[in-house]
């Protein structure tokens, strides 16, 4: 079952935020499609090279992009609720300012630590085919030679 706060869905900028993700994700899978065929093995093995890297920087930036969305939205989310929700605002109010202070340093360092596992997991992954994609443009530039001499 999922569950979405009330305050949530009066949160316009993160509303704006999803959409706007959505618009991203559409011009990446274009982008993506559009680098990813013209990769023809018939062409110039330079040219072959250049669309590789040019599709893998694509992805590269993607990857990048969800990870400071992911940071954003749940920053700017953890704080809207903290400071928006009736619940937690009856559960604080009789508390000092330096508990909203723990709570934003505790949520910002919990951030941080679920969008560094999952940058590692993503490197752990694609590093291992980036390892088998330099091996096969190694050798593709070594064939671009050959035929070159």
């Amino acid at each position: 079952m999922h569950f979405t706060p009330q305050s949530f869905l009066e949160f316009k900028p993160l509303i704006l935020l999803d959409k706007l993700n959505y618009v991203a994700l559409g011009l990446f899978v274009l982008t993506f499609l559009i680098s990813f065929k013209s990769i023809n093995a018939l062409s110039d093995v330079k040219l072959v090279i250049h669309r590789l890297l040019n599709t893998k920087r694509i992805v590269n930036i993607y990857i990048y992009y969800n990870l400071a969305i992911f940071v954003i939205s749940f920053m700017t989310s953890f704080i809207w609720e903290l400071y928006n929700n009736d619940e937690l605002k009856v559960l604080l109010q009789d508390k000092e300012g330096f508990i909203y202070v723990a709570i934003i340093v505790f949520g910002t360092t919990l951030t941080l630590a679920f969008a560094t596992i999952i940058y590692k997991l993503y490197r752990l992954v694609y590093g291992s085919m980036i390892i088998n994609f330099q091996k096969h443009l190694k050798n593709l530039r070594k064939l671009d030679d050959e035929i070159s001499t």
